[in-house]
């Protein structure tokens, strides 16, 4: 452990310190108010489980009760933090966390000029983050053999219960690998600049030593920290009584007032800078003296014209300067040969003009999907379903997409007239109730277009109550059809469905011949489904398709839908984090006794209990007193005890964590929000690799990871289809 700033106190000033050679954390800034500059800490080492970090902070005043706290009005400014001088294969190298928060709330702190260098994803990280400003950090991957290259991020979110959220944060002119944002928005981003290894020795002046100052001839438009490395640290020191060179470390702030503005730092709306008259023009709880866009118009009151700093009209000072409207783009897309054999290969090629960029869309393919593309080019590829490209060209004048679906032999080729879509919603001569047939065979998709299957010719269904909509050129209607798969048609493929009339003859059933109690044939309806039969009210299989809740959503244990721990009933566990754990009576509740650090147990069918914080459990321990414990605490000892569905037995790796990589071990959906309700973006097969982001959360009697894959669509999964790797 380097420096530690505990809760007590506020306004302590830590400043020109060297730590050098650590197993442990660098700091720990826990306290209020208090000032970290040109603060150095390099030579992590490793000897034990824990992971160290630059410098860390949490909000919980303890770690055994479930209670949230604020760390308010910290500025950390001109700090350096390096893994190593020397080599990544010392047998002691230690890849520490870069300057991050994970528990609590973290509100109005100052991030500044910050240098961060090792290989751990969190360079960057503060959870329940309101009202933090990071400018001019830069945080980078310092080995691309550990983890995966360029993996260091900078980034913010909500707390871990889920209980604050990421709100009015700002990013200026910082430099990373890697910004994911993950849904949580900061309130102001302005030219931030990503990196890459590949370019950090043309880029930077001594990286390996903490010199990230550019070298001469080379721009990233003023982001990043401006910091020279023999400057920071203890040889910036002062003479003690005794005349030795010690570092500088003020004693507390004991005025409760950092600015010394007359307000109290606890209702200051600006702690660190001068405010006597707390103005606040737009009343967002940030004053005028710290609020870098003080009218909220999303322009930096930098950038703002003269006058318009308090105009919350974004075109106040801007000048129009009528210009000649830049060419649209164009863009076509084509498969060759279409339609294909099943297991044959296929050409897609596209090409565009008036466009600087394109973008990749795929509902099928996680490779194309959400990809960057250039703005011509090809590749071939063998095809077992049918599969959609699209390919979205950008340039001056606008955006252009083209689309094309490659068709094994058998299927239908919804090639559109026009590779430009036209409106989601559309009009067709068919309404709901409609008996229809489908005149060849057809594709039916989901109301995402996402293939579902197909519908030979003749198949005869009803039209939903569902307005149509236009994709690819296309009009498409939602059917229920009388057997095989439900969804979304593209109405040229079928056409009004008349049911025979039923021949009767009279000679066969002569009318004297009938008791007066039976039944007439005319009697009986001509269709066997009549169109009453269908209620314009009926859900539409395709707002919950098969495909919507695939089995790999079930857990293979009998879990009840209001189970809320990652810990099945029955889990085998023991204790990790703590040298001693508390046992409840109830969750949060009176403490019976402990248990040590390695003690085993199972956890009972008692319905798990979130409190905000916690997730409490109760676990029969092996020996001593067992009840109620945070499961936080717990990992997995092995398989797990009891039978599960089909007999099956599921195993562990243990406790998934944020950071954490991950691949899946069987089909998943990925969702966006996270829960059973959230919109699908589709499907991963097993082996998919990725890193945890954001999570866990609880949902539907799911834990769910928010997961950044390597490639294609990123989303949040359920964590029984994924483990650590």
């Amino acid at each position: 452990m380097g420096i530690s700033l505990e809760w007590s106190g506020r306004g302590t000033v830590v400043q020109n310190n060297t730590v050098d050679g650590i197993a442990g954390d660098g700091a720990r800034a826990l306290q209020s108010g208090a000032t970290w500059e040109n603060n150095k800490f390099v030579n992590f080492k490793k000897v034990d489980g824990n992971h160290d970090d630059c410098m860390q902070s949490w909000g919980v005043t303890n770690r055994a009760v479930d209670q949230d706290a604020i760390v308010d009005g910290v500025t950390v400014r001109n700090n350096i933090c390096i893994d190593t001088l020397g080599s990544h294969s010392d047998p002691l190298y230690s890849n520490p966390q870069g300057f991050g928060s994970f528990d609590g709330s973290m509100q109005n702190w100052l991030v500044e000029n910050n240098v961060y260098i090792s290989s751990a994803y969190h360079g960057m990280n503060h959870s329940g983050a309101q009202n933090i400003v990071f400018k001019n950090n830069t945080v980078i991957d310092s080995d691309a053999t550990i983890n995966s290259a360029n993996t260091v991020w900078m980034r913010v979110s909500g707390n871990k219960s889920g209980t604050i959220p990421a709100k009015n944060n700002s990013f200026i002119d910082n430099v990373s690998n890697k910004f994911p944002a993950f849904g949580q928005t900061p309130v102001a981003v302005s030219n931030n600049q990503t990196v890459v290894i590949a370019n950090y020795d043309t880029l930077f002046r001594d990286w390996r030593n903490g010199d990230v100052r550019l070298k001469s001839g080379q721009s990233l438009n003023g982001a990043g920290a401006n910091l020279d490395p023999a400057t920071v640290g203890s040889n910036q020191s002062i003479t003690s009584a005794s005349g030795g060179s010690v570092p500088i470390f003020q004693p507390s702030n004991t005025t409760g007032d950092s600015d010394n503005d007359g307000i109290k730092d606890t209702v200051d709306n600006c702690p660190n800078v001068a405010n006597a008259t707390q103005a606040d023009y737009d009343n967002d709880g940030q004053g005028d003296a710290c609020d870098i866009d003080d009218d909220n118009d999303g322009i930096l009151d930098g950038k703002e014209a003269t006058g318009c700093q308090f105009n919350p009209d974004p075109m106040c000072g801007q000048v129009t300067t009528p210009t000649t409207p830049a060419a649209a783009p164009t863009v076509t897309l084509t498969a060759s040969p279409n339609p294909v054999a099943d297991g044959s290969k296929s050409t897609i090629a596209w090409s565009s003009t008036n466009a600087t960029s394109c973008t990749g869309t795929s509902a099928q393919d996680s490779w194309w999907n959400n990809s960057t593309r250039p703005t011509s080019g090809s590749f071939t590829d063998t095809f077992h379903t049918n599969t959609t490209y699209s390919i979205t060209c950008t340039g001056a004048g606008g955006s252009k997409t083209a689309s094309v679906t490659v068709a094994l032999q058998g299927t239908v080729t919804e090639t559109p007239t026009t590779q430009e879509p036209t409106t989601s919603t559309g009009v067709s001569s068919f309404k709901a109730g409609d008996r229809i047939v489908t005149t060849d065979t057809v594709n039916v998709r989901t109301a995402d277009m996402v293939l579902l299957g197909t519908q030979n010719t003749g198949a005869i269904g009803t039209v939903l109550n569902i307005a149509p909509k236009v994709d690819g050129g296309y009009t498409y209607i939602p059917v229920n059809f009388d057997s095989g798969v439900d969804g979304w048609v593209a109405d040229e493929f079928v056409t009004a469905y008349t049911a025979p009339s039923i021949e009767t003859p009279t000679t066969e059933t002569p009318v004297t011949e009938q008791p007066t109690t039976e039944t007439p044939v005319t009697e009986q309806p001509v269709t066997e489904t009549p169109v009453t039969e269908q209620p314009v009210t009926e859900t539409p299989v395709t707002e919950t398709p098969t495909t919507e809740t695939p089995t790999t959503e079930t857990p293979v244990t009998e879990t009840p839908s209001n189970w809320l721990s990652h810990f099945q009933p029955q889990s085998n566990v023991y204790v990790v984090n703590a040298n001693k754990l508390n046992v409840r009576s109830t969750p949060n509740g009176k403490r019976l006794g402990s248990q040590p650090a390695g003690a085993t147990g199972v956890v009972t069918n008692r319905t798990p209990v979130f409190d905000g914080t916690y997730t409490w459990v109760y676990v029969e321990f092996a020996t001593g007193v067992s009840g109620w414990v945070a499961d936080e605490f717990l990992a997995l000892s092995g398989t797990t005890s009891g039978s599960t569905t089909g007999g099956t037995t599921i195993t562990s790796n243990g406790i998934i964590e944020v950071g954490d990589r991950i691949q899946t071990t069987d089909y998943v959906n990925v969702r966006d929000p996270y829960g059973l309700s959230g919109k699908r973006y589709g499907t991963r097969k097993p082996g998919d690799t990725g890193t945890v982001v954001v999570g866990p959360q609880y949902m539907n009697g799911y834990t769910w990871w928010g997961i950044d894959f390597d490639s294609g669509k990123d989303g949040w999964v359920v964590a029984d289809y994924i483990t650590e790797i």
